[in-house]
């Protein structure tokens, strides 16, 4: 048993069944155990790879995105870009690196990192060593939206690892699964909340429609509130989103969440702060969520597609031109791995939000 599960276990024989919520936040943000605070868990020695650790292809392509949504504004003199879960700090340093060509815009900036891990900081200041940044624990501190100053959200893999809450569907409505512990087995195990749960308020009109009994749906009202309150920024700032993430393009039903550990899945319920526990994200509810907040939702692209028609084989040919045969495969590689569809390039997708009768935002159209 690890650390955590013996605290995990104490909580629950102390106060009862514990939702999958609140699991989900200590095992990753406990602050003695937690994941994210113990541990880098990216790269080959890590748990995963994101994107950004595959090719600077990906944050490259993705600073030019923001370059254009800052002068398709009007270039104004101060804007803040501010990015979510930013992990060892690589996306911003290579959006920082492809920005130095766009007269003005880095001078501009106000470079601001939501992290809440200690050794992810460590890391990222070090990433980051050249530029001046500024650190938050939480969105509650970020310098209040201003219509002269737009507020540029990026987020990589960030929703997936919020919080959710699950719910079945029994033939007495919704009940919240939660996790118990066994006596017997002398471990983790699933139960149902006997109490109706309100969470139910949450699930989209098709689901409660057509969802079956024994159906699963998942809820995350954490994800819903940091998204109201990134649209509020967004909304009063003239400013712009990008979320990149795998998941639902529509709310549907089904049992997501899973942990990972040293790149193979695992029993969500094991390895108690050794394993990242994510689940798919709900791109509908997240899109309307920033809808209602005065902000403009657009069409979901997958990445390949994204980054495609962003250029990224004119700039996977244009580093190719003066490698190595050893670094022209690598960069092949990583472009077949970013944007196949047999690999992240149908699995990921983008999510990009604008201010309401804001500006065109490059490689995406409205529909």
């Amino acid at each position: 048993m690890t650390p955590l599960a013996h605290v995990i276990r104490q909580h629950i024989k102390g106060t009862g069944p514990m939702s999958v919520a609140d699991y989900m936040g200590l095992c990753l943000g406990h602050p003695e155990y937690g994941y994210y605070i113990t541990r880098d868990p990216f790269g080959k020695a890590g748990d995963f790879i994101t994107a950004p650790e595959i090719s600077q292809m990906f944050g490259e392509l993705i600073g030019l995105w923001f370059a254009q949504a800052w002068i398709d504004r009007g270039s104004p003199k101060e804007c803040h870009l501010i990015e979510c879960g930013p992990g060892r700090g690589t996306l911003m340093s290579d959006i920082l690196r492809a920005t130095k060509m766009a007269p003005g815009f880095q001078k501009s900036l106000h470079i601001h990192l939501v992290e809440t891990s200690s050794t992810l900081r460590q890391s990222q200041k070090q990433t980051l060593g050249g530029y001046s940044a500024e650190w938050h624990d939480d969105l509650n501190s970020l310098p209040p939206p201003s219509p002269d100053s737009p507020h540029f959200f990026i987020a990589n893999e960030f929703f997936d690892a919020l919080p959710i809450h699950q719910l079945l569907k029994t033939d007495l409505g919704w009940r919240e699964r939660v996790i118990i512990w066994d006596d017997e087995s002398k471990g983790f195990a699933w139960s149902l909340n006997a109490r109706k749960t309100n969470l139910d308020a949450m699930l989209s009109e098709m689901i409660i429609k057509e969802a079956e009994t024994g159906s699963i749906a998942e809820v995350s009202p954490i994800s819903i509130t940091l998204a109201e309150i990134m649209a509020d920024h967004i909304a009063r700032s003239n400013g712009v989103g990008l979320f990149i993430d795998y998941g639902y393009a529509q709310s549907a039903t089904g049992d997501s969440f899973q942990a990972l550990k040293d790149h193979e899945f695992c029993d969500c319920l094991d390895h108690c702060g050794e394993a990242d526990l994510t689940a798919h994200v709900d791109f509908q509810a997240i899109a309307n969520a920033f809808n209602r907040i005065g902000c403009e939702s657009l069409p979901l692209l997958e990445q390949g597609l994204f980054l495609q028609r962003m250029g990224i084989e004119a700039r996977a040919a244009q580093l190719s031109a003066n490698g190595n045969d050893k670094q022209k495969q690598d960069i092949s590689s990583a472009l077949k791995r970013l944007t196949d569809n047999e690999e992240m390039g149908s699995l990921f997708k983008m999510l990009a939000i604008r201010a309401a009768d804001g500006a065109p935002l490059a490689g995406f159209e409205a529909g």
